[in-house]
């Protein structure tokens, strides 16, 4: 099984053949049986990540929220070599010597832009993870160390309210920012109706943003993970849902994980604190602009309409990456021969 998709990337196939070739994963996108089957059983991939917990598999630290292996729900990705959790800055000294010791972590990505990380990178238990560079970690094998690669950034969301605002709320918004010059209040009101912009489209407006605006964050993000000097990984935003979501559920996808496993480790955030925690901040944070129940949960619906919006958009999710994103046929390789398991039969799902 998995040297059968590992040829499938080692092939000299043409852009054509891998469209007449695509995975099931894409074929089934659109199918509305294979959608409302994945939604009914989400009950069934909660009950899946109950036990991970119980088994000591999914959930390993106190303090640290959302922690996984992304190898968790699919036995073809090698385990100990990609992670994922909510901001890591909170591990109490437990969680740190577990995350720095035992699991040996060398690389941590941090999907948030600077401002909205703060000060995480000098405090707490995990500042020895250095700030590094694309170019540096890629070449050297120098750790622990703390690469910024921020999906969604400020400029995306500015471009997305502007080119979703109507002529009134544009008028409004730069009327008001004017205003903020001599008064936060009305500063705040542009800063709303932005929000209340982006609202609009949600977490699928979101997803689009990013797929469309940050293609060199998500080729990095790639290539760290085909980096075995970079090994083992930890990714992470603020909650770990959202971002982190979307680049867990990418990286799943560029090595041919099935779709049912990519919307099990996406939707795992609403039993492994993420959800909670999102939910409590935009409550807190958003109150009247934001919708919890749309910026809170995990849906299934979400990862399926983003991977069809992949589909839609640019032909396939193989395009997506070749002709968006970048990613070269070595460097796909390379992920391949770093993520893919090779020491089970074909016996094993």
């Amino acid at each position: 099984m998995a040297a059968a998709r590992r040829a499938q990337y080692v092939s000299t196939s043409t852009a054509d053949d891998v469209e007449v070739d695509r995975p099931a994963r894409q074929r089934l996108l659109s199918c509305p049986v294979i959608r409302e089957s994945l939604v009914r059983e989400k009950e069934d991939i909660m009950v899946r990540t109950h036990v991970l917990k119980r088994e000591g598999h999914a959930v390993l630290l106190k303090s640290v929220i959302n922690f996984r292996d992304i190898s968790s729900f699919n036995h073809t990705i090698r385990p100990g070599i990609i992670f994922r959790s909510a901001r890591p800055k909170v591990a109490c000294t437990y969680d740190a010597e577990y995350l720095i010791k035992r699991l040996g972590i060398k690389t941590i990505i941090d999907l948030r832009e600077e401002d909205e990380a703060g000060e995480d990178d000098d405090k707490g238990n995990m500042g020895i993870f250095k700030p590094c560079s694309i170019e540096t970690a890629l070449k050297d094998d120098i750790s622990p160390l703390l690469l910024r690669i921020p999906l969604a950034r400020r400029s995306s969301y500015a471009r997305t309210v502007v080119a979703r605002a109507t002529v009134r709320e544009v008028l409004h918004m730069g009327a008001r920012r004017a205003m903020g010059l001599f008064s936060a209040a009305h500063h705040a009101e542009s800063v709303a109706v932005g929000k209340r912009i982006i609202d609009r489209d949600g977490l699928l407006g979101m997803n689009k943003m990013i797929l469309k605006h940050s293609p060199k964050e998500i080729l990095d993000i790639l290539k760290l993970c085909a980096t075995p000097q970079r090994h083992p990984i930890l990714i992470h935003c603020s909650h770990g849902k959202d971002r982190t979501g979307l680049a867990s559920a990418l990286i799943l996808a560029a090595v041919g994980v099935d779709v049912k496993d990519i919307v099990s480790d996406y939707v795992a955030s609403d039993t492994l604190g993420g959800v909670e925690l999102c939910t409590k901040e935009v409550s807190d944070k958003h109150q009247g602009v934001l919708r919890p129940e749309e910026w809170g949960s995990a849906q299934v619906e979400l990862i399926l309409d983003t991977f069809k919006h992949i589909d839609d958009t640019y032909g396939s999710f193989e395009k997506f990456l070749s002709d968006q994103v970048k990613l070269t046929h070595s460097w796909h390789h390379r992920l391949n021969e770093a993520l893919l398991r090779t020491d089970f039969g074909d016996d094993v799902a």
